[in-house]
């Protein structure tokens, strides 16, 4: 039986010795290996920048006005009503970093009320002060006093292409026009 091992030295040499039949050691250069090994850690390198993922936590508050609103009756039964609405402000990243801090925060939606109750669902774009954006898909309902729901971060621009995500989101009126906003979430960017 013949059985062959590879030893690989210091050098760019590679050695084949043969024993059990074979005599003595018979040596193959291979000039390229370090050639090889550098491209193989040019490649690992470029493997791990594109596979590297910014993971993080966000907790915020925004002010949010009321700058649309429009509504449609329908009779199907006694105070149905659908609506639909926009809000713009701004949000306050509260757990440090940049992600999501001050930026403009706008909220495109359609609620419907009936005497089940409320639910809305829609859009959120935040616009950070570099101009990259966020997008979110978000549904909720009415509990409590309050709008409660989650939204999904479903992709972005610039800096924030690719984003991924979720997050819950508490929605109090203080007047007709002014409402704030409590969301917090998860994100990860590629």
């Amino acid at each position: 039986m013949r059985r062959t091992m590879l030893v690989l030295g210091l050098t760019s040499d590679v050695a084949v010795k043969q024993r059990g039949g074979g005599k003595g050691m018979k040596t193959l250069s291979l000039k390229g290996l370090s050639g090889v090994l550098a491209i193989a850690l040019v490649l690992g390198g470029i493997a791990t920048e594109t596979w590297a993922v910014e993971k993080g936590r966000f907790r915020g508050r925004a002010v949010l006005v009321l700058t649309k609103y429009e509504e449609s009756i329908v009779p199907d039964a006694p105070g149905h009503v659908l609506s639909q609405y926009e809000r713009d402000g701004v949000f306050f990243n509260e757990t440090g970093g940049t992600f999501l801090d001050t930026a403009r925060y706008q909220v495109i939606g359609r609620g419907d009320k009936s005497q089940d109750g409320l639910t809305a669902n829609g859009y959120k774009i935040f616009t950070m002060p570099d101009g990259s954006q966020i997008f979110a898909k978000f549904e909720g309902k009415f509990s409590g006093g309050h709008l409660v729901g989650t939204l999904m971060l479903i992709g972005g621009t610039g800096k924030y292409q690719g984003v991924k995500g979720h997050a819950t989101w508490d929605l109090y009126k203080v007047t007709d026009k002014v409402s704030w906003d409590i969301v917090e979430g998860e994100y990860e960017l590629p």
